[in-house]
């Protein structure tokens, strides 16, 4: 597992912000704007849309042999990791399938990688074995490639290298049996489920060291082939389809005495391939963007009646973007109309009540001094009307929220609470977790002021540091010492914690905090809560708060705001009795999952559609 350099963003000045932390951390390393992250993280979520489980989700077959065993794979290859479906490869070939080797004259050797042809041969037909490699490729990978060293040519040089389904007889060469592929080393001929062949590429097997490479464009649906890092051509023959072939297996044919070959499945930095297989899969990606994404047509119209806008090219059907507002009629190939009511409800939704209606306004100008939309000749003034009533209701809804939402970014807990139980308390009533959240929260905010008053030299009281000695050495214990008693809390339905006294120093601030959150929180009662205080009292255990564990740490970053704020904006949609997501985030959720789907399906295309690189 490598480790990267991650730029912290730390609200404690004076205090080093750069930590080394795992590359496959999911926390965001550069400050986003606050939605954007929460469009991006949509298609993390998509699977749960999908009618069919990731194919890494499947039960395991069981395997034949020990030797077949295959731990899920720890290094992806660059050129794979491209594709948008890198993260559902559990499973790649990674060596030479073991069954049946030694009864078809085959001998394996290096970890598998290395099959050598026994014998004895007297090179005919009846002499040819083949073995494949012990996993399909991944039809979702949009690309797969693989490399072979011919490290003896043995006494004739009868080597194939090609692919077929789990079922053809590996008593034969590749290409010869049906469901069966291969490019044939001695007469460089490509063989197509047939016994003759056409003639396709170089003879490569006439010199050891040659090394032949093998790759599954499923975004063209062609295999191709290399020979020493250069391209020799696309075989002349499709790639078999899903249902003539669900799983596609690489294998190698030998046929006559001490023929030797090694596999390189790229699974190893060290040992990287001749061919610039990362360099072909980012033209390809390109290509499959800009030809087939970019300059598409789309045709679109909307159903007054039934309120749906249809996209006329493909077969989806987004039912009620526009909900009950308004809507109008038109047919083209622009799509601003529809977008921008999506945009618009979006800023809306999240709050942006301001933004929202600047783009309104500058939309509705915009549809004016556009083409007039198809409908009767009243329906610019119905619009008009229907729209400003329904944008000031909810400008009146989003400002209401703005006040919580800059609370909370800004680290104001205290305050977003008070503006929370002034509007909506039901959501703190009803939501247990959410105010725990919060008042935990409230905890890390006063231990980050408190430490911020001590970089500074001073407490907001103007008193120096070195004068609190007492409570310097609170800071040390584990946890906060339990014999001190716990806050009276009122109110306990609501969760209202009583604010710090205003003389207290920041530090002290956050100790009652702690307490009261102690207090309000027991183990009997709460023993699912203990683990989240536990990891956050950490950060008052040091007198240095960057020798605190990770785990604490990471509540420092100030993307937890932004985290915060979206469970508590969802909840206050909740009880309003509003949609948790909006249409947008809906729609990019929806193309998300179809996206995704539509490559684990075998659509190498689809493998290179990644929904982030267009909402970023």
């Amino acid at each position: 597992m490598s480790i990267n350099e991650r730029r912290w963003v730390n609200p404690i000045p004076g205090l080093p912000i750069t930590r080394r932390v795992s590359s496959n951390s999911n926390r965001s390393s550069i400050i986003r704007p606050p939605r954007s992250q929460n469009l991006r993280s949509l298609t993390d979520t998509s699977q749960q849309f999908m009618t069919t489980a990731p194919f890494d989700q499947l039960p395991v077959k069981e395997s034949d042999s020990l030797d077949n065993i295959n731990p899920v794979n720890s290094y992806i290859p660059p050129y794979l990791a491209l594709s948008s479906t890198h993260d559902q490869l559990s499973l790649l070939p990674s060596q030479f399938d073991t069954k049946n080797c030694r009864t078809i004259k085959l001998d394996l050797s290096d970890n598998n990688l290395v099959v050598t042809y026994a014998g004895p041969s007297d090179g005919n037909e009846k002499d040819a074995a083949t073995v494949r490699v012990n996993e399909p490729i991944p039809r979702c990978s949009g690309i797969y490639y693989l490399e072979f060293e011919i490290l003896n040519r043995g006494t004739k040089g009868y080597i194939s290298i090609g692919y077929g389904n789990k079922h053809f007889k590996l008593t034969r060469l590749p290409g010869w049996e049906p469901c069966s592929w291969g490019y044939h080393g001695d007469d460089g001929c490509f063989f197509a489920q047939a016994a003759d062949g056409l003639k396709f590429g170089p003879e490569y097997s006439t010199t050891s060291g040659n090394v032949i490479g093998m790759g599954f464009d499923f975004t063209q649906n062609k295999s191709f082939y290399t020979l020493n890092g250069s391209f020799i051509a696309y075989s002349p023959e499709p790639l078999p389809s899903l249902q003539l072939c669900p799983e596609i297996y690489p294998c190698i044919g030998l046929r006559s005495d001490n023929e030797s070959v090694k596999v390189n499945f790229g699974l190893s930095e060290q040992n990287p391939f001749k061919f610039d297989i990362e360099a072909y899969v980012k033209r390809r990606k390109w290509d499959v963007i800009a030809q087939e994404i970019e300059n598409r047509r789309v045709d679109w119209r909307v159903d007054n009646e039934q309120r749906s806008v249809e996209f006329l090219e493909t077969p989806l059907e987004m039912r009620k973007v526009l909900g009950d507002r308004y809507t109008y009629s038109a047919t083209g190939d622009d799509l601003s109309m529809p977008m921008g009511e999506l945009v618009m409800e979006y800023l809306v939704h999240s709050s942006y009540a301001q933004t929202a209606r600047s783009f309104s306004e500058a939309l509705s100008k915009e549809n004016k001094t556009d083409k007039q939309p198809i409908g009767s000749k009243s329906v610019d003034m119905e619009v008009d009307d229907s729209h400003s009533s329904w944008l000031q209701s909810l400008d009146e809804a989003a400002s209401a929220c703005k006040g919580t939402r800059n609370a909370i970014l800004a680290g104001d807990i205290e305050l977003a609470l008070s503006e929370i139980r002034a509007r909506w308390s039901s959501v703190l009533i009803d939501n247990q977790q959410l105010t725990f959240e919060l008042l935990l929260r409230k905890f890390v905010e006063l231990v980050i002021k408190a430490h911020s008053s001590e970089v500074n030299g001073l407490y907001e009281g103007g008193e120096d540091t070195a004068k609190n000695e007492e409570d310097m050495e609170m800071l040390q214990s584990p946890v906060l010492p339990p014999q001190i008693p716990p806050l009276e809390l009122p109110h306990p339905d609501l969760m209202r914690a009583p604010s710090p006294a205003p003389h207290l120093n920041p530090l002290d601030k956050a100790l009652a905090a702690g307490r009261a959150l102690q207090a309000k929180y027991p183990p009997q009662a709460y023993p699912e809560y203990q683990e989240r205080m536990r990891v956050a009292f950490a950060l008052v255990a040091h007198d240095n708060i960057e020798n605190a564990p990770e785990e604490s740490l990471e509540l420092l970053d100030i993307n937890e705001r932004q985290r915060l704020w979206e469970a508590v904006e969802m909840a206050i949609n909740q009880s309003e009795g509003k949609p948790l997501q909006s249409a947008l985030e809906l729609v990019v959720r929806q193309a998300g999952a179809t996206v995704s789907q539509a490559a684990l399906m075998g659509d190498g295309k689809a493998a290179y559609i990644d929904i982030d690189d267009y909402i970023n």
